[in-house]
């Protein structure tokens, strides 16, 4: 059955508040069997609104969901047992669509999901810096009561579909699937401010039999994550595996891909076929964040990757006792204004296969400063006291000021360095 919001009198002209009107219909489609609830042409300003199971969220071209400029519009921060805040980077746990352990549930179509940034920052806070925003950046306009959080959660959901509609202006994550299993997200379109902190195109967290496809992200932070806090979900059986990753493009102020995050295990990874017009770091392995969690990643295959105006090309460390493992990269040319490095510290990292890279390394700035140089690094690649490291036709080209040798490689056992150029 097909619901229609403007017969629950929702009106669209950006002003009217229609919570009410888009969750009545909602679960007039959920009460009657499930079904198609369609939001048609025009902008239509919104607080919170729960998804429930069997509905599908239609967005028609031209189509609007603005949330409200109001905190006290979005739902309670104890709304459910798996939400929750970070203060120290002034957002918290409200959402403007919300699907809690729902199935059979979608957002589709050729609309809009507008997150409103601009009411919750200031537009004019420049604080560029060489290596994180170098953009700038922009800062919360009320620290007290800070800004919505992750504007669409999927919260412990099965079934789950996202497809062919477009972010804008998130203040936060833009999608977020947390503890979700057979998910397909299609088509998705995101476009966030470049100097907008936190604001992710896509979070895979704890979620199994995934697939993503034909995206297209701009994101202040980062692209797209595969995190693993497995101790926020009810579901401790579940961990972020078997997730597939093809057909995008991606532009981003942090990195565009990050592995990691949180207290528990990534595996079974497969990428392809991507494109990155802009990021800090193409790929970060991230076991510990701020030096906080316990992520463990094994068993990740990246192929078929072109990046430009990029700082980074990898970063991949293993602290706190965890590993990363069973990791190939192959089929990859970027440009790289830092250095590039596989560090193992109180963990593991084994059997890692880079074949067929190049790395066109440059400076960003005439003026090197001690600063720079040390955010910068001063190798083009450098792997510390990782075991069954394989680089096969690495190529190393240009070089960074001041500095003649391109790699370091120190403590390392079982290299492998064939037909490269270093």
């Amino acid at each position: 059955m097909v619901f229609n919001i403007s017969d629950y009198g929702a009106v669209p002209d950006g002003k009217t508040l229609n919570t009410k009107a888009i969750q009545e219909t909602i679960d007039a489609c959920h009460a009657s069997g499930g079904g198609k609830v369609v939001v048609p042409a025009g902008t239509f300003k919104t607080g919170t609104v729960w998804l429930r199971s069997g509905v599908e969220l239609h967005l028609e071209m031209n189509a609007t969901l603005l949330a409200s400029d109001n905190m006290d519009d979005y739902n309670d921060l104890d709304a459910y047992e798996q939400n929750y805040s970070v203060p120290y980077e002034y957002w918290v746990g409200k959402h403007l669509i919300i699907a809690h352990e729902v199935e059979n549930v979608a957002i589709t179509g050729f609309g809009t999901v507008d997150g409103n940034c601009y009411a919750f920052v200031e537009d004019d806070f420049d604080n560029p810096q060489w290596f994180r925003w170098r953009a700038g950046s922009f800062k919360c306009k009320n620290p007290e009561k800070m800004r919505p959080g992750q504007l669409i959660v999927f919260i412990e959901c099965k079934h789950v579909r996202v497809h062919d509609i477009t972010v804008r202006n998130s203040c936060c994550w833009s999608t977020f699937l947390h503890g979700c299993e057979y998910v397909g997200v299609r088509g998705y379109k995101v476009f966030n401010p470049i100097n907008m902190l936190n604001s992710d195109g896509l979070d895979i967290d704890c979620c199994r039999y995934v697939t993503v496809s034909d995206c297209i992200i701009h994101s202040g932070d980062d692209s797209i994550t595969i995190r693993c806090t497995e101790q926020r979900i009810k579901n401790k059986d579940i961990h972020s595996e078997y997730i597939t990753i093809t057909n995008c493009i991606l532009h981003s102020g942090i990195c565009a891909f990050r592995f990691g995050v949180g207290m528990g295990t990534i595996k079974h990874v497969r990428i392809s076929n991507i494109t990155v017009s802009r990021c800090r770091e193409l790929f970060q392995f991230c076991t510990a964040y701020l030096s906080k969690g316990h992520a463990c990643i094994e068993d990740v295959y990246i192929n078929n990757v072109s990046s430009t105006d990029t700082d980074r090309m990898i970063s991949m460390f293993a602290n706190n006792d965890t590993y990363v493992k069973d990791v190939c990269i192959e089929n990859l040319r970027t440009d790289a204004a830092s250095m590039s490095y596989i560090h193992q510290n109180d963990g593991e990292i084994s059997n890692i296969l880079l074949k067929n890279i190049e790395i066109h390394a440059f400076d960003r700035y005439e003026h090197l400063d001690d600063d720079i140089l040390e955010q910068r690094g001063h190798y083009i690649f450098s792997v510390r006291n990782a075991s069954g490291v394989t680089l096969d036709n690495l190529r190393l080209l240009g070089d960074f000021a001041q500095k003649k040798d391109r790699i370091e490689l120190v403590g390392c056992d079982d290299i492998v360095i064939k037909d490269c150029v270093l």
